[in-house]
């Protein structure tokens, strides 16, 4: 799993680095494009969250943690298990003293509720 595997580099890092190098790493462009991409990938994960959402005509207000009110689908405790690794990722890029504004990606209920004001 990429945010599991990304974690444990970034808690490593906080560990092992001196304040300066980790500023250096930080800063630097490759891990700014491969945490771009870890966003990407959690924007898609609740995009397709919210899709379901939509689908099942929940209320939308109701976020991923209230799970037992999303009927029980096997895709969405994966999608939930995402959302835990993804809150465990961010406690770890923010010890690292990542700019967590970056990694900032819309919630479902925020998604549902813009992507309502379409129709």
């Amino acid at each position: 799993d990429e945010l599991l595997t990304c974690k444990g580099l970034l808690q490593e890092m906080a560990k092992d680095l001196s304040r300066k190098e980790r500023a250096v790493v930080a800063n630097s462009e490759q891990l700014q494009t491969y945490l771009q991409g870890l966003r990407e990938y959690i924007r898609v994960v609740r995009s397709i969250v919210a899709s379901i959402g939509d689908l099942q005509c929940l209320h939308e207000d109701i976020d991923l943690n209230d799970f037992n009110l999303w009927l029980g689908m096997d895709i969405l405790k994966a999608a939930l298990d995402v959302e835990t690794d993804w809150s465990g990722f961010l406690r770890a890029a923010k010890k690292l003293g990542l700019n967590l504004d970056l990694l900032s990606v819309e919630t479902v209920p925020d998604m549902r509720r813009r992507t309502a004001k379409l129709d």
